[in-house]
């Protein structure tokens, strides 16, 4: 049997800001990568879905840029936490 604590882990609720919108309080699966953050909010701030740079996602807390492939819970996210979708760097194309 699980414990509370052990289904809490489970989820994490999280802010996602930028220059052209917030949402708060968005629930992931602590299994999810950080892209599926930042998918939902291209689609539902919306946010343009082919910038001229890659954005990338900013932890408020620590300032530190989340790895796009890795999970929630592998970078340490806690309920509450504010990530911010920020332009990256140009792309040589």
């Amino acid at each position: 049997m699980s414990s509370q604590a052990e289904r809490r882990e489970t989820h994490v609720t999280l802010n996602i800001r930028s220059t052209s919108g917030n949402l708060g309080d968005q629930r992931f699966s602590v299994h999810d990568r950080a892209q599926a953050v930042l998918d939902r909010a291209i689609r539902e701030i919306p946010l343009n879905r082919d910038p001229d740079r890659p954005y990338k996602l900013v932890l408020q807390r620590t300032g530190a840029t989340l790895a796009l492939n890795e999970t929630l819970q592998a970078l340490g996210l806690r309920d509450g936490d504010t990530v911010i979708v920020q332009a990256g760097q140009p792309v040589d194309g």
